[in-house]
């Protein structure tokens, strides 16, 4: 099975649990995942501007440990450029996103805003739009034991709550919970240490 080349929007990286379960999945070899010094930069502003200055600390460590990890996974700002023309929406910001996700190969653009990422452009280049809760179901049903081990791997690491993988699986449902539900029935069919 072909590991799918994701690539994800700002917003679906904003909930820290969400993208930290990205980086997850590709160090778990679930996805390769695609990134852009925009996207990094857009993330740490939009944090900053949300969760305020002293929330941005972690996500540059998250993104060095991430850029460490997977210098394969990076668009460059030449080759996303490369791209623009290709690229369509109403909202100019979500441009270089699309771009760097054609340029970089992707299989699947994660965003939960589907007005600026439209559809129908991307799937000409081969590129499926979906949301978060949707990608992980895919993900989780593509690759059951994978996305199971890399929850019951990530959640071990927690040095406080979440501890247990109910208690992950509930933080994540703030932002994928139709993922949640899923994957806490594959985790208590499997008995992988679900309360």
């Amino acid at each position: 099975m072909t590991r799918p080349r994701v690539y994800v929007d700002t917003n679906a990286h904003i909930p820290y649990y969400l993208s930290d379960l990205f980086g997850f999945l590709a160090t778990y070899s679930v996805i390769d995942l695609l990134w852009s010094d925009y996207l990094v930069d857009e993330i740490l502003e939009v944090v900053a501007r949300v969760h305020g200055p002293g929330s941005v600390k972690p996500r540059v460590a998250q993104w060095a440990a991430l850029r460490a990890a997977f210098p394969e996974g990076e668009v460059t700002s030449e080759n996303w450029r490369s791209r623009m023309a290709d690229a369509s929406g109403v909202d100019d910001d979500d441009l270089p996103h699309q771009a760097a996700a054609l340029a970089g190969g992707a299989s699947v653009l994660v965003t939960s805003d589907r007005a600026g990422f439209p559809a129908d452009g991307l799937a000409r280049h081969g590129v499926l739009v979906l949301t978060p809760d949707q990608c992980l179901e895919e993900l989780l049903l593509e690759d059951p034991l994978g996305v199971a081990e890399t929850l019951v791997a990530r959640c071990a690491m927690f040095r406080r709550a979440p501890r247990s993988l109910d208690e992950y699986l509930d933080v994540l449902a703030r932002s994928v919970p139709r993922f949640a539900r899923a994957a806490e029935v594959c985790a208590h069919g499997r008995d992988l240490g679900g309360d």
